[in-house]
């Protein structure tokens, strides 16, 4: 198991440096929305409902401030699911500039070497193919998870909006 792990820690560090510097902006935009996704996951969600504000235990103050605690919960998603959106564009924009940066290195080992080396031509065509499929790798996950989370918070907004009716119960003032 040690022997594995060693071998696949060694493999994922000379994929990150064949892919070259590009590679670790890349890095940093995943682990930043597996980390938003993760809260949003695992954070109080806002989608659970309170069940006592259809059936009327609780009186219009109660009700305001469940409202209130909701509308933060789902400012609060917005805010990361924008941020992920952020995150999802930018990583194959990333995987582009990396590409470039693989082109460029490949037609400097072309200028410099000529055809007669074959190793520097094949290392900036790696550099540009692996950043621009870990660019794709990146982005196109998250904007599928920022679609179905946007879904999840429009619905959860549609039912509290009809839940949420205004209520008989406020109190009067008196003058």
């Amino acid at each position: 198991m040690n022997h594995w792990l060693h071998h696949q820690s060694a493999a994922l560090l000379s994929y990150l440096q064949q892919g070259g510097p590009v590679m670790w902006p890349l890095l940093l935009c995943c682990f930043a929305m597996l980390y938003l996704a993760a809260d949003m996951l695992f954070s109080q969600s806002a989608d659970k409902l309170p069940s006592h504000t259809t059936n009327g235990e609780l009186g219009w103050l109660e009700q305001r401030l469940d409202k209130l605690n909701l509308e933060s919960a789902l400012w609060h998603q917005q805010g990361q699911l924008q941020a992920i959106t952020l995150l999802a564009t930018t990583a194959p924009l990333l995987g582009l500039l990396g590409t470039v940066n693989g082109m460029i290195t490949m037609f400097s080992a072309l200028s410099y070497t000529g055809l007669h080396d074959g190793k520097a031509l094949s290392d900036g065509i790696a550099m540009a193919m692996i950043t621009t499929q870990t660019g794709l790798l990146i982005g196109a996950p998250g904007l599928l998870m920022a679609f179905l989370w946007r879904r999840r918070l429009a619905k959860t907004r549609s039912q509290w909006a009809r839940l949420s009716c205004p209520t008989t119960s406020e109190p009067h003032h008196v003058k």
